[in-house]
């Protein structure tokens, strides 16, 4: 079963990324839409979120207001940000600036860490 997300504040905590990558590509949403997103933790300064992705599915374009990094933990992608396009495989971490607009698609059935930075002023 997938966990709750955790605010840093709060706990110490060990997150298991395979165990939630199977429990997240068994959700009925990401069977169907093809792709699901799981928080894993919730905190003002920094949010981690793991992303399903099948194959030939798509996030489409849109911008997250911190700075993130796009870590590829089984699978492969291809990353676009500000006009630029690359493919990122297992052990990969794209970084992105905050307020950039980027998409990502599953070249492979993927599993991907994305962590998000609070905004600066």
């Amino acid at each position: 079963t997938m966990s709750e997300p955790t605010p840093l504040a709060l706990s110490f905590k060990t997150l298991h990324l395979l165990e939630e990558g199977r429990a997240l590509r068994a959700d009925p949403v990401f069977i169907e839409r093809g792709w699901g997103a799981r928080p894993l933790v919730s905190d003002p300064r920094l949010t981690l979120r793991l992303l399903g992705l099948k194959a030939g599915a798509a996030i489409p374009e849109h911008v997250a207001p911190g700075a993130i990094s796009v870590q590829v933990l089984e699978g492969r992608i291809r990353f676009t940000a500000a006009g630029e396009e690359t493919q990122a495989g297992p052990g990969d971490v794209i970084t992105v600036p905050q307020e950039v607009r980027h998409a990502l698609w599953g070249l492979e059935e993927s599993l991907v860490l994305v962590s998000a930075g609070a905004p600066n002023p």
